[in-house]
């Protein structure tokens, strides 16, 4: 036999040994399996035999009855807090035997600070011990299990028709009530009217059913501050089936709740900014015609040229621009009175007045707006939403054609089966295909130097979802094509 064999025999001899004369075992959990494994002396703790598998309900049946929210609560702490725990408890062997053993254990975590595993030992403690240390160890557990109940958890009792019959320590503390207040009084007296009069007839019609109800309320104190519990009630029964109480069991979640409120409530400043942000995008549109046609006309002036064809072009351009602000604002002001009224809409009508929008913008940045197989089809929707959205998508084609040779922007507007699809393409040698899902993020872009936010395509994708459509690259074109499909 090879020194190694040997020295691996004598190791793990010794260590059985050794675990046998001070009667610990040990034993993990494997977390990803969900499996108990055990060392020899863990079983024979147990009075079990190792060649029987224990799972992890079973390991948690052989605790003393009394001892099991003992162990629950330890072990609860353990993972919560990423510590270890070390308690005192009683088992039941397999050969009906109660012994007192120390039940040690800890967390165990990966470098990603996953959970792992738990770990522990367990310990024979000596069955020799005096009936005054047997008392001590009960009395320990009791004040734990005591301190516990009155630090943490807020515990009452009614009979069948509700009437409080007992309340503990915490639920005075928490409710400002006396025990003598709230004693004969229903839980009405903490009412805070948030819950609709469905929420409490659910609860009572669960809990009369003799089945456990659980719920977060939120209640009232006497001073008139607020607070959450999350709430379990379970029915009490007789011999014959009979509910002869109610008990229930609260945990404070106030911070919670409010952690919760104040998350929802940055949210939605998250999203108003967004929402901001968007507006402004979609008006400097607009904005920028007014300005390249104010300078024009101003140009003239100071030149003494009246073309009263350039300067009456120019107003109407202007003009135009004024009315699609308007038109903005105005879509924004239904939105907040949620006036979401639907019209038929051509979409050949749709796309030449963008292009009569984007005309100057086009013109200044030498690219072609072309609608000769334009098409047309019609469609229900929100006319200024989908103005906006197709307007971004020709602006962006403009943007990217600009000051290059042959610079071209078409769309063409096709029924193919149950599908209405605009295709808007840009002379560009298309989009990378890493992008293709990414550029329909709000906040991505591709045109940071060029002073793109990132906002344009994400609120497209935004608005035609909201008409039962999809917008995609299409990756079959050899330009730039956005493709949008609406089913009808």
């Amino acid at each position: 036999m090879s020194k190694i064999k040997l020295d691996a025999m004598f190791n793990k001899d010794l260590f059985e040994w050794s675990q046998s004369i001070s009667k610990i075992g040990t034993w993990f959990l494997d977390i990803a399996e969900n499996k108990v494994y055990w060392s020899e002396e863990t079983y024979r703790i147990h009075e079990l035999s190792s060649d029987i598998e224990v799972d992890v309900d079973e390991a948690l049946t052989f605790y003393h009855i009394d001892d099991r929210d003992m162990i629950n609560q330890a072990v609860a702490d353990g993972m919560e807090n990423a510590k270890p725990w070390d308690v005192i408890a009683r088992i039941i062997t397999a050969e009906h035997n109660i012994k007192s053993v120390r039940a040690a254990g800890r967390p165990v975590y990966d470098e990603n600070r996953k959970l792992i595993r738990l770990e522990g030992i367990f310990q024979e403690l000596d069955v020799s011990k005096s009936v005054a240390e047997d008392a001590n160890f009960v009395a320990k557990q009791s004040h734990f299990i005591e301190k516990l109940t009155n630090d943490v958890i807020i515990i009452a009792k009614t009979d069948s028709k509700g009437k409080i019959t007992f309340v503990n320590d915490k639920f005075c503390e928490i409710s400002k009530y006396s025990r003598a207040e709230l004693i004969g009084q229903d839980h009405r007296i903490l009412n805070s009217g948030y819950h609709g009069k469905e929420f409490f007839t659910n609860m009572w019609k669960t809990i009369r059913s003799k089945k456990t109800w659980r719920n977060q309320i939120k209640n009232i104190a006497k001073d008139g501050s607020y607070y959450w519990v999350d709430t379990t009630i379970r029915p009490v029964l007789g011999d014959e089936g009979e509910i002869l109480e109610f008990v229930s069991f609260r945990l404070e979640i106030t911070k919670q709740k409010e952690l919760e409120s104040s998350e929802i409530k940055m949210a939605k400043l998250a999203a108003v900014g967004e929402t901001t942000a968007q507006i402004i995008h979609d008006v400097m549109n607009p904005l920028a015609i007014i300005q390249g046609n104010a300078e024009k006309i101003e140009k003239h002036i100071e030149r003494d040229e009246i073309d009263r064809e350039a300067i009456l072009k120019g107003s109407n351009r202007i003009q135009n621009s004024v009315d699609r602000v308007k038109e903005l604002f105005g879509g924004l002001r239904k939105g907040l009175l949620k006036d979401n009224s639907l019209v038929e809409i051509s979409f050949n009508k749709l796309i030449l007045d963008i292009y009569a929008d984007l005309e100057e913008i086009a013109e200044a940045a030498n690219v072609e707006l072309r609608s000769d197989e334009l098409g047309d089809f019609k469609l229900v929707g929100d006319h200024q939403k989908l103005r906006q959205a197709f307007t971004n998508l020709v602006k962006n084609g403009i943007d990217a054609g600009r000051d290059r040779p042959n610079a071209w922007v078409d769309v063409r507007l096709l029924s193919i089966g149950a599908f209405k699809v605009v295709q808007v393409t840009d002379s560009g040698n298309g989009i990378p295909e890493a992008y293709h899902e990414k550029i329909f993020e709000s906040l991505f872009t591709t045109k940071k130097e060029k002073g793109g936010t990132g906002l344009g395509l994400g609120l497209v994708k935004k608005i035609i979802k909201a008409h039962n459509g999809i917008i995609r690259v299409n990756p079959d074109c050899p330009n730039t094509q956005m493709e949008v499909m609406f089913t009808t």
